[in-house]
């Protein structure tokens, strides 16, 4: 079962690669459009700019979530080496429950606050406020799934040659 999980984790997280790279490219895209206009031209398109501050909101939470999921995020292990192995893989179980049940929380919290801010919209593309918190959400409830699977299944830590593709 948790294999089946991993394996479905990897795939959400192979997938918002992808869109993050296509979010990122279009972002600077727009980005380099809008400061062509505004000091070529001294003007810009409506909207644009939130546009492309949503955008980068989305790549960037995604991106994060995704990097959990791979165990690419960064560890500092000067402390936790120092330790024995038990003490390690119990800190290690430990620190995978905190953040599953933080992310928990983050996402319960987020969903409430995109309930109440769903009449309210965004100053220049009239979109609802709860559209700036949907990458929070993603985000979180990807991160903690993470964090309960690897809670259940043991954790490995990526070796060099894991990172050698």
């Amino acid at each position: 079962m948790t294999d089946l999980l991993s394996r479905t984790l990897e795939r959400i997280a192979s997938a918002m690669i992808a869109i993050c790279s296509v979010l990122f490219c279009g972002a600077v895209a727009a980005l380099s459009v809008d400061i062509v206009l505004r000091w070529g031209f001294n003007s810009s398109i409506t909207g644009l700019h939130e546009a492309i501050i949503i955008t980068f909101l989305y790549g960037f939470l995604l991106g994060t979530a995704a990097l959990y999921v791979r165990q690419g995020d960064v560890v500092l292990t000067f402390v936790i080496d120092r330790l024995g192995e038990r003490a390690q893989r119990w800190l290690a179980t430990a620190m995978q429950a905190i953040i599953g049940v933080t992310m928990s929380l983050v996402a319960y919290h987020t969903f409430v606050l995109a309930l109440a801010w769903h009449q309210m919209h965004t100053p220049a593309l009239s979109m609802p406020r709860s559209v700036e918190l949907a990458p929070i959400f993603i985000c979180a409830v990807v991160m903690a799934a993470a964090g309960f699977v690897r809670v259940i299944a043991p954790i490995q830590r990526p070796t060099v040659e894991q990172h050698t593709d």
